[in-house]
């Protein structure tokens, strides 16, 4: 909605909660003021309030405002749809935009030249992966950047990938980096010496660790 329409629609709300109860308040001793001129032939009828509940404005989405029916101002909607009032009821319907358009964010765009959509979050056009024939999200996380043959976030520098995320944990050439846990693994199948230390030995299947070594079994 625009800043002016939604300064409107909170002045006529605001206004209505004060105007209301000075309405409730005076509407008993107005009808009587009118019923007392009319009986003494004056002119003051067209002075009676029109309304005193919204209930009492048929048709067309209108609101009782002051004693008078009045349009209802257009309701809050979303970025992407615009008011209508349809069979006096308020809807809210998706903004329409010129042929061919779409509308992100508030905002009709142009189409994306690549046939792939835009993210309805930033409204970037995905990017099309000939390798895959489909489009992806070419957003990437903090220190990633986009390869277009890969079709996939990557790491830059000495950084892999875990999770989603840029670790910098780079393993020896005795270890390989495990994706699934996000840690080094020993490339023989043993573990680490000492356990806790993610650039320690890698003992044997069955050596024993002890104080940094690696012991054959027995």
């Amino acid at each position: 909605m625009e800043p002016n329409r939604f300064d409107a629609w909170t002045r006529r709300r605001f206004g209505r909660m004060a105007g209301g109860m000075a309405t409730l308040l005076l509407g008993l001793g107005t009808l009587d003021d009118a019923k007392a001129s009319k009986e003494k032939g004056g002119k003051n009828k067209g002075k009676e309030p029109v309304c005193k509940s919204d209930a009492q404005c048929k048709g067309g989405c209108r609101e009782c405002v002051n004693g008078v029916c009045e349009p209802k101002l257009p309701r809050l909607c979303g970025v992407c749809e615009e008011w209508q009032c349809k069979k006096d009821k308020e809807v809210c319907v998706p903004r329409r935009c010129a042929n061919g358009q779409v509308c992100c964010l508030g905002k009709c765009e142009e189409p994306c030249a690549n046939g792939c959509t835009r993210n309805p979050t930033t409204c970037i056009c995905e990017s099309y992966c000939l390798r895959t024939d489909s489009c992806t999200s070419p957003t990437c996380g903090d220190g990633q950047y986009y390869d277009q043959a890969d079709c996939e976030c990557k790491c830059g520098a000495d950084k892999v990938m875990c999770g989603g995320t840029c670790v910098g944990d780079v393993c020896e050439s005795t270890y390989y980096f495990d994706q699934n846990t996000c840690t080094c693994v020993c490339r023989n199948g043993g573990a680490r010496c000492p356990t806790e230390d993610p650039r320690g030995a890698c003992c044997y299947p069955g050596y024993i660790c002890y104080e940094s070594t690696c012991y054959p079994p027995g």
